[in-house]
Formats: C-alpha cells, structure tokens, sequence
C-alpha cells in the first residue's frame, strides 16, 4: 500500500464532502430548492460515519502529510456533528420558506450555499488533520474563501458588499503573511513538515 493512497483512506471524508458539495452545486441548477441542502444532509451524514469508523483509541496514524490522532479525530467528528445540525436546521427552513411563499416552487441560491458550506467544513478538517504545513495552507484557504463566498451570497446591499470586500482583502493580507512564515520555517527546518521543524528547531 502506497503511502499516497494511505493518505487518501484517511481523508476520505473529505472526499465525499468534496463529492457531496459537487452534486450540491448540479442540484443548483437542475434540482431546485431542496436538492442543495438535502446532499449536504446525506454527505454529511456518510463523512459522519466514515470519520467515526477510523481508528481513535488513542492509536497515531501517519500518512504523509496527514495525521489521524485522538485530538485530530475530535476536531473533525465535532465539525461535522456540527455542520449536520446546521444543514438540518438550513433544509428545513428552506422547505418551510417555499412551501409557504408558493406552495414548493424553485428558490435559487441553496444549491450554492450548501455545496460551499461543504467545501468550508472539509477544509476545518483538514486543518485539524494536516501534518505539514503545505497541506495547513491549502486548509486554511479552504475555510476562508468559502466564508467570504457565504458573506457574499444573497447580499445585495451595500454594506454587505463592503463587508465582503474587507474580509476577502483581509483574507489576501493573511494568506500572504502565512506564506511568509512558512518560507522562513523552512528555511529554519529544510522541510514543510510539522515533526522535521520540530526536531530541527529543537536542535538550533
């Protein structure tokens, strides 16, 4: 077993989020106003099970850039758990809201903001799972730009525009900050991985 497809049984989770939010993103289009929020309940529910079925009895499983340990196994069941309350909560004021403006008609915009609410939490779990800093990054830029996607969407007045714009030119400011730091802890540790910094800097 290769180590690259080690890596990829751990994420697997975020596999089927990736999946889940695509079809979200079809259902945009051509499924109307319960198919979007409805993926994300199942996709959730599957990534649930799929992160609850990994080994967490204390047991460190490394895979590359990956590490599934019992603090990294909490973060994503939590984000989860909780993400599937929300896309819950989201379906079911969606169905309430058609039903009582015209009776189940086609409302746009669900499909898009639940494949993105997806997208966003697959990247907290990454996060909570990344082992090198490469991986961190991609996380990270995985959470931030779908929350200033989400602040966008439906906001049409001014003061939600502006907003946007801040976040995302605030969001370039930190990303470009992150690469910095990551340029001179490789420089300090000729390596982007978590385990090598720390054993060259214990070293220094």
């Amino acid at each position: 077993m290769t180590t690259s497809f080690e890596t990829l049984l751990l994420l697997t989770p975020e596999v089927v989020l990736f999946i889940a939010a695509l079809v979200a993103y079809l259902a945009a289009a051509f499924g109307g106003l319960r198919s979007g929020w409805l993926v994300a309940v199942i996709g959730l529910g599957i990534a649930l099970l799929l992160a609850g079925g990994q080994p967490t009895d204390g047991a460190v499983i490394a895979s590359g850039p990956v590490t599934l340990d019992g603090f990294s196994a909490y973060i994503r069941l939590l984000t989860y758990g909780a993400g599937l309350l929300l896309a819950l909560v989201q379906a079911g004021d969606h169905w309430r809201a058609a039903v009582q403006r015209d009776g189940g008609g086609r409302r746009h915009g669900t499909g898009e903001e639940a494949g993105t609410f997806l997208i966003l939490l697959a990247g907290l779990a990454i996060v909570g799972l990344a082992n090198d800093l490469v991986l961190l990054f991609v996380g990270l830029e995985l959470v931030s730009i779908p929350t200033y996607i989400l602040l966008a969407l439906k906001r049409t007045d001014a003061a939600g525009q502006e907003a946007s714009l801040k976040y995302f030119f605030l969001s370039l400011v930190a990303s470009a900050l992150f690469l910095y730091s990551i340029v001179c802890l490789y420089g300090l540790g000729g390596s982007t991985s978590l385990p090598a910094i720390g054993s060259q800097l214990r070293s220094l």
